[in-house]
């Protein structure tokens, strides 16, 4: 009897354990973690996907243009042909990467702006009545826990910088913004703002261009939450921003703000002595002519200004030939190296630049880069003037015409020639006037 009632107590006992271990709430492992919506991590994933096609995409185009550049050197036109179909093949579907990404990462920040708060734990299971002579009171479940508060996304100023400057450029490009780079991004801040991107870290100008390539993918709701908060946004109708996305216009009132911001943000950003550019409009219209300049058209413009400075600052009218002579006398070879669209392309930037604007070389200037760093656009136009160039000026610019050359021929092979100006007026002494101009004094 008294080994019965061991046993029976000896099972309560154990009974009662379980039932309190059923009393401790479980705690779920979703309210240990930062709320993260599924949206946002699949908008991330899809990011990680397009930018891994893009780069892609941008490997083969680089491979077709090795391609194209070694048929042209190795003079084979089918080739040469053959070639440029599969460029163009390879830049539609670059292009095509390049908005697919843009699109994944604005909709990564439209839906990463915010975060959730955490899921609630789940409450503990009820205990067990025991058993034996009086039955055990089951337990009582345990109570969820409450669910963390969702965070407040705020946007980096780069990236506001970069969308409102996205949408400033879609208003000068018919309502799209363009499909610019890292280095032409550069460019077109630092034509707005001079020497703005010196105060820049280079995180800070990938930030401002992730932005401008996001900007057409915003809608109403997603540049609200964007711009909340932001110092001298509160003054910008999100609407009529991104009517201009439409090809609307901003009046100017928006306009003004918007360039405020701005101006106002890179200050932040550690940019010193910034001021709000005149007439935006206009100048990111020219900007943009000059940054969407392919490397033909910057060596026509930057040669023509060249042979101006040699040239008492007059850009000479030529034709195809005398501009082959005149390509052929600075750097011998250059006409057989490049094809005959890339050498008619070249004569008209050519035969333009006379009337290169500042915006637009500017902007040819920055889309080149480092090439293009230490060239000043302004004394480069003083030559149509009649102004010479500076030494360091002449220097700089010689070796940026020899560098389009070799990039545009595909070959390394051309150097600068060792007194340019004197060369070109030889050149065209002998291309204008000809030996009976010469002795009759007509030249």
């Amino acid at each position: 009897m008294n080994v019965a009632r061991r046993i029976a107590t000896s099972l309560g006992v154990t009974i009662l354990a379980v039932s309190l271990i059923g009393l401790v709430p479980v705690a779920n492992a979703a309210s240990a973690r930062p709320g993260v919506t599924a949206s946002c991590t699949t908008a991330k994933n899809a990011v990680a996907t397009a930018a891994k096609a893009e780069a892609t995409a941008r490997h083969a185009l680089v491979k077709a243009r090795k391609a194209l550049a070694k048929a042209k050197k190795a003079h084979h036109a089918r080739k040469v042909a053959k070639a440029r179909k599969v460029v163009k093949a390879r830049t539609r579907a670059h292009n095509r990467s390049v908005v697919a990404l843009r699109n994944a990462r604005a909709n990564q920040a439209s839906q990463c702006s915010t975060t959730t708060g955490g899921t609630g734990g789940t409450g503990g299971a009820g205990g067990t009545g025991g058993t034996g002579g009086t039955g055990g009171t089951g337990g009582t479940g345990g109570t969820g826990g409450t669910g963390g508060t969702g965070g407040t996304g705020t946007a980096s100023p780069t990236q506001v910088v970069g969308t409102l400057l996205g949408i400033l450029g879609a208003g000068s490009n018919g309502g799209t913004v363009p499909n610019l780079d890292l280095t032409q991004v550069t460019g077109l801040l630092n034509g707005l703002y001079p020497g703005a991107s010196s105060s820049l870290d280079p995180t800070a100008l990938t930030g401002i261009l992730g932005g401008f390539s996001g900007a057409s993918g915003l809608d109403v709701a997603g540049l609200t939450g964007l711009l909340s908060g932001v110092p001298g946004a509160s003054s910008l109708d999100p609407t009529q921003l991104l009517g201009v996305l439409g090809g609307g216009s901003l009046d100017p009132t928006q306009l003004s703000s918007l360039v405020s911001t701005v101006t106002g943000l890179l200050g932040g950003l550690g940019g010193t002595g910034l001021v709000d550019p005149a007439n935006p409009t206009a100048l990111v219209t020219g900007l943009l002519s000059g940054l969407t300049a392919d490397p033909t058209q910057a060596l026509g413009t930057l040669l023509g200004l060249l042979t101006a400075a040699g040239n008492g600052g007059a850009v000479p009218s030529l034709d195809l030939s005398q501009f082959t002579s005149l390509l052929d006398g600075l750097y011998p070879g250059a006409s057989t190296a490049l094809s005959p669209a890339d050498l008619t392309a070249a004569l008209g930037a050519f035969s333009g630049s006379g009337t290169t604007g500042l915006a637009q070389l500017t902007g040819l200037l920055g889309g080149l880069g480092g090439s293009g760093s230490s060239l000043d656009p302004t004394q480069l136009l003083s030559v149509l003037g009649g102004s010479s160039l500076t030494s360091g000026q002449l220097s700089s610019l010689t070796g940026t015409v020899t560098g389009l050359v070799n990039g545009v021929s595909g070959g390394s092979s051309f150097v600068s020639p060792s007194d340019p100006l004197g060369t070109i007026s030889g050149l065209l002494n002998s291309l204008l006037c000809g030996l009976l101009g010469g002795l009759l004094g007509g030249c």
